[in-house]
């Protein structure tokens, strides 16, 4: 062991008549357990993947050293445990969690990339690469989004506003083949969306929130949401809307059937 290895021993006096010694000296150890989990999640997303083949590799092929791929996961797995800047490639270069991140071998793998080439590849992103990689992340949720209703007979409506996220053909052909309903805000309205967003904001607030969901199904908070809902809409007074509430409004208006 090396003389520079940090070195801890606590001693358990008096258990079971034994002296017991935990050290914390282990050469190739790691605090970032937890990040297997994340790994889990983004081969079930394939978010990772997606999000690389955005980009033209226009290395030379037989110079390459480490994927594109390999960049993405190192990058984002960094940033999902709180290694923002590729500084830290030095420190978690040869980690064996983030090794084992890359499918390599915790213990003898390969090194990972380091700060230079990490900052190679983010400076070398243009615009259309940024873009294909925002649009790779909202088809993303969707896809997830897709999968919780595949079995259902209801088709719920999909609200966005008029990012090009949500105009590209990637979105829009899930939109079709899911027979979902696409909602989206007028050209030039931003308080068509604002709506929307201001009603999400109050339902967190009041409802999500202040509660603990813990021990709640998801046949139970839908139950929940659509009462909040429903009382929202039928039940609550608004000022703005002289004091009725948004259906006894519309039916002022003669805007309901």
């Amino acid at each position: 062991m090396q003389n520079n290895t940090t070195r801890q021993s606590v001693v358990f006096n008096d258990l079971f008549g034994k002296q017991v010694v935990a050290r914390f000296d282990q050469p190739d150890s790691s605090s970032d357990g937890g990040a297997v989990l994340l790994k889990a999640c983004d081969e079930r997303l394939d978010l990772t993947r997606a999000i690389a083949a955005c980009v033209a590799d226009t290395r030379q092929a037989g110079k390459v050293v480490h994927s594109f791929e390999d960049l993405v996961r190192q990058r984002v797995f960094a940033l999902a445990l709180g290694y923002e800047d590729c500084n830290d490639a030095a420190r978690i270069g040869a980690d064996p969690v983030h090794r084992l991140l890359l499918e390599r071998d915790p213990i003898t793998g390969e090194a990972l990339a380091s700060q230079p080439t990490l900052s190679r590849f983010e400076n070398a992103l243009g615009p259309k690469a940024l873009m294909r990689m925002g649009c790779a992340l909202a088809d993303t949720v969707l896809d997830a989004a897709i999968e919780t209703v595949a079995q259902s007979k209801s088709r719920p409506v999909v609200h966005s506003d008029r990012g090009a996220h949500y105009r590209w053909p990637g979105w829009l052909s899930r939109i079709g083949d899911a027979n979902l309903i696409r909602s989206m805000s007028r050209t030039g309205c931003s308080p068509d969306n604002a709506a929307c967003e201001g009603f999400f904001g109050r339902l967190k607030a009041e409802l999500f929130y202040p509660r603990d969901w813990k021990t709640t199904t998801i046949e139970q908070f839908i139950q929940v949401v659509d009462s909040y809902i429903r009382g929202y809409n039928g039940k609550r007074s608004k000022i703005s809307l002289g004091s009725l509430s948004p259906i006894e409004y519309r039916e002022s208006l003669g805007l309901t059937a």
